[in-house]
């Protein structure tokens, strides 16, 4: 059996040590960076994707109105534009994730 996880999580980004805890239960285990990118068609978009995937986000602003969360997702918005806008108005930003196969000992 082939095991195949793709990890973004920051505790597990040391692959040295992801392989190692991973060889106590599988051998042949490899791990590999790759970029993956993220395109959103505008800063409205990438922020309705960032409300509905960040649970850390949603439990920052709980306590916030409406109002305010409005507003700081807004900022969010034009910020995401700014920094990660293209000439073509869509929003692109590189994310680097580690893939990590092994096979089951």
């Amino acid at each position: 059996m082939r095991l195949r996880l793709v990890l973004k999580t920051f505790s597990l980004a040391d692959t040295k040590k992801l392989n190692s805890m991973l060889e106590t239960g599988f051998t042949d285990v490899h791990s590999e960076r790759v970029t993956v990118t993220f395109e959103f068609t505008s800063g409205e978009d990438y922020t309705r994707y960032s409300q509905a995937t960040s649970p850390a986000a949603r439990i920052a602003l709980s306590k916030e109105t409406e109002e305010r969360k409005e507003d700081i997702w807004k900022r969010v918005a034009e910020q995401a534009a700014r920094n990660y806008g293209t000439d073509d108005g869509y929003i692109r930003m590189n994310t680097e994730s580690i893939c990590v196969v092994g096979t089951k000992s």
